[in-house]
């Protein structure tokens, strides 16, 4: 069973006809090289429209990810590519399809590597230029090269509402579906419970999670080895 999968895109405004957008949809948004496992893996494209779609693929390197200096560096130098991409231009027909080759080059390291793909329809050659706006959906696509020894180490603490979480190993953690309720009294048929944002945790990372009220938390945390349920009770 493929896995849902959460989408980031960027819209894109163009001074062109909405009508005539071409619109492409990934069957993957992330990827994940396993350590001692292939270093190829592909992503489908696939062209939903009428019109010709012209895809062009952007590779990033992200540096300190998810730190305040968080970097994200274009990668265009053959000489220091660790993860190569092929095509990064192609041409889909209408309601045809096309796939990206994604090639690890990298050694293993003692920490893990992120990148990320900007996935972008853009004007192709010859293409009428009509008035009025034409919105383009770039996808973006975050790519996970582990290291050497995967390890997760995540670490908590709370303080009436709120919660310090630290990943002291040297790959991410995901939590998600966070859910924080309240108690049942007896003026309540039912718990009172309020939705907490997702948030994925890259080794070293720190986070700080005020809570709106007093309760008990739950997440889903994802490793790629494992979901499992984290509960933190309330003081």
């Amino acid at each position: 069973m493929r896995k849902k999968v959460l989408i980031s895109f960027i819209l894109i405004i163009l001074p062109f006809s909405i009508s005539e957008a071409a619109s492409i949809r990934l069957d993957n948004v992330i990827v994940h090289f396993e350590n001692g496992t292939k270093s190829k893996k592909d992503i489908e494209v696939s062209n939903t429209s009428q019109e010709t779609a012209y895809v062009e693929v952007t590779v990033y390197e992200v540096v300190n990810p998810g730190e305040d200096n968080e970097e994200t560096r274009v990668v265009t130098d053959p000489k220091n590519i660790s993860l190569l991409v092929s095509p990064n231009k192609t041409i889909i027909p209408p309601n045809g399809r096309s796939f990206l080759r994604l090639v690890n080059l990298s050694t293993p390291k003692d920490k893990e590597r992120i990148f990320r793909l900007k996935v972008a329809p853009v004007e192709g050659e010859g293409q009428a230029h009509d008035t009025g706006v034409r919105l383009l959906i770039a996808y973006g696509v975050l790519v996970i090269v582990e290291p050497e020894n995967p390890m997760t180490d995540l670490v908590y603490s709370r303080e009436g509402k709120v919660i310090t979480f630290s990943n002291n190993g040297n790959s991410n953690i995901l939590l998600s579906n966070g859910m924080l309720c309240k108690e049942k009294t007896q003026e309540d048929e039912k718990e009172n419970c309020e939705k907490l944002q997702s948030k994925r945790l890259y080794a070293g990372n720190k986070w700080s999670l005020t809570l709106p009220f007093e309760g008990k938390v739950t997440f889903n945390k994802i490793t790629r080895l494992s979901n499992e349920s984290l509960v933190i009770e309330k003081n």
